[in-house]
């Protein structure tokens, strides 16, 4: 009987291959690289990085929350991301505290995370902009920008533009005089680069705020939102990164606009959030932005009395929104009570008013929560 010829097709078509390994987490990928210059073209195709990330993304936003630092000193030439996942501490109370190497740079000491988005963390040294992606270990890296005056206060942003399938970085510069008598005169500007390239590029029609808010800007599905001072008031301005275009936002009409610290933008659900961080005021307020046809309003997600969450009003000193369930049953905070204290996680049902004290394992200063998605993303 003559032999039947095998095929020499392979066993499973491409497709069915992406659909499983679509489901694989980073770090068996990056193996699986290896095996074969089939599997590492099947890995590397863009098609499948980008379907890798739908699948991430495609699971509870809980499961990715982690807490990493925003700014940090080192004496030893080396980033260090200090990180450890909420869920971890939750379900495992008081882990050791660990540290996961970031990224070595010769004579570099200082760096501020300036934001995560699709797997990739943006970090900000004196000289350089890296684009890191710590799961994959591969990193790029852009000039950084050069302010011309030295009383000039800068605050950054990070995200994806879909629409040139680029990610950008974003300065906003506020200058200031004191030479002037009585009055400080300040002027402000908006400076783009897109990975890949070296040069800044102005992004005009930003108004001349007064002041700018501490943090740098929060990213959200395409915009970039920063909280500024414009004509004595707090407001929100964002930025689309494709249209490369401005929008005001004002705040809830029973914000205190007169209290420092400003606003601090958070996003929970999904969606934008504002709320504030103040040692004066009784509660803790988290307002929740929505869009739709009629335009944008601000809907009260959460109105607490510090008491209720045994804080005293008058002795802590940072707090810190970490989670919102999706069904708004469970509320997750953090606070201290001064910069030496160790961080602790609220746990607050909304609905019980059961609360539950967790510490957490980090030795972090000044953090905040991010959704952080392990990626195939190449940091371009």
């Amino acid at each position: 009987m003559k032999e039947q010829k095998q095929s020499d097709s392979p066993i499973f078509c491409n497709n069915i291959m992406m659909e499983i390994f679509s489901w694989v987490p980073v770090k068996s990928l990056t193996q699986f690289k290896c095996v074969s210059k089939s599997l590492n073209s099947l890995i590397s195709n863009p098609y499948f990085v980008k379907l890798h990330l739908e699948r991430s993304n495609s699971k509870d936003n809980f499961d990715h929350l982690k807490i990493l630092p925003r700014d940090e000193f080192r004496d030893f030439g080396e980033f260090y991301n200090t990180s450890c996942s909420v869920r971890s501490f939750l379900d495992h109370p008081l882990p050791p505290t660990t540290r996961n190497f970031l990224l070595a740079i010769d004579n570099v000491d200082k760096y501020n995370l300036i934001g995560s988005c699709n797997g990739l963390h943006c970090v900000l040294s004196d000289s350089a902009i890296y684009l890191w992606n710590m799961a994959t270990r591969v990193r790029s890296s852009i000039p950084c920008f050069e302010s011309t005056s030295e009383k000039a206060t800068c605050r950054w942003g990070f995200g994806y533009d879909g629409l040139s399938d680029t990610y950008k970085v974003v300065v906003i510069v506020l200058y200031g005089d004191d030479d002037v008598e009585e009055e400080l005169e300040v002027s402000s500007e908006v400076k783009v680069c897109d990975m890949g390239d070296n040069c800044w590029r102005e992004v005009e029609g930003f108004p001349e705020v007064e002041v700018l808010g501490e943090n740098d800007g929060m990213y959200l599905e395409g915009r970039l939102y920063w909280t500024v001072i414009l004509h004595s008031e707090w407001v929100i301005y964002s930025m689309d990164l494709g249209k490369e275009a401005y929008m005001e936002f004002l705040l809830p009409y029973n914000f205190p606009n007169d209290i420092e610290p400003g606003p601090t933008l958070i996003v929970l659900k999904e969606s934008l959030c504002l709320w504030h961080n103040n040692y004066h005021i009784s509660h803790l307020w988290i307002w929740q932005l929505k869009e739709s046809q009629d335009g944008v309003s601000w809907s009260p997600l959460v109105s607490l009395s510090y008491l209720t969450l045994q804080l005293h009003p008058l002795r802590f000193r940072s707090i810190i929104p970490l989670h919102i369930s999706k069904n708004e049953d469970l509320l997750i905070i953090s606070s201290r009570v001064n910069v030496d204290a160790q961080w602790d996680a609220f746990l607050y049902n909304l609905r019980t008013n059961h609360l539950e004290h967790v510490a957490i394992p980090t030795l972090i200063n000044k953090f905040h929560p991010m959704i952080y998605v392990e990626s195939l993303v190449l940091p371009r």
